[in-house]
């Protein structure tokens, strides 16, 4: 029936939405990632995700995301803090995106993998270009400025991301 061929078509086209909508998220989070470590698995927390493991959804989790990442705000401002392109700084972005990719995908029933690749590489290229424009505003305008400005952006992308 040609019916059953359209229903089939538009079944399959829905589901494509579907999970380009997740892969979008992941990569906004992944992003967001970049800039912060802990500012997108921490709104996934604070916004209580359906996707999130029983130990995460405890009321106490919720305050220490919020603390850790209220602090990693305040150390990427002192002058100690190394480089977000360090290998450890690389490598904590890409499993805190990896985990918050993940679940954003439980939250949406979907496999985890194409969503944890989406924000692992959205936060390296975040990484890299955060880091050099930060480096290029830092110039021009006083450092805590610009962080400041980024800890916005982060923070907006991540809620953007885990909406």
């Amino acid at each position: 029936m040609p019916g059953q061929g359209a229903g089939k078509l538009a079944y399959i086209v829905g589901a494509a939405r579907a999970q380009g909508s997740v892969l979008e998220h992941a990569a906004v989070l992944g992003a967001a990632t970049g800039m912060r470590s802990t500012v997108a698995l921490a709104a996934l927390i604070l916004r209580r995700s359906d996707g999130l493991p029983a130990v995460l959804q405890h009321p106490a989790a919720r305050r220490i995301a919020a603390t850790a990442d209220g602090a990693e705000l305040v150390a990427d401002k002192l002058p100690g803090t190394p480089s977000r392109l360090d290998p450890p700084g690389l490598i904590g972005r890409l499993i805190f995106a990896g985990l918050a990719a993940a679940v954003l995908a439980r939250s949406e029933h979907r496999g985890p993998i194409p969503s944890m690749l989406t924000a692992s590489v959205a936060a390296l290229a975040s990484a890299k270009i955060c880091h050099d424009a930060r480096a290029a505003l830092a110039r021009r305008l006083p450092d805590p400025v610009v962080a400041v400005a980024e800890d916005a952006l982060a923070i907006e992308l991540a809620a953007i991301g885990s909406g």
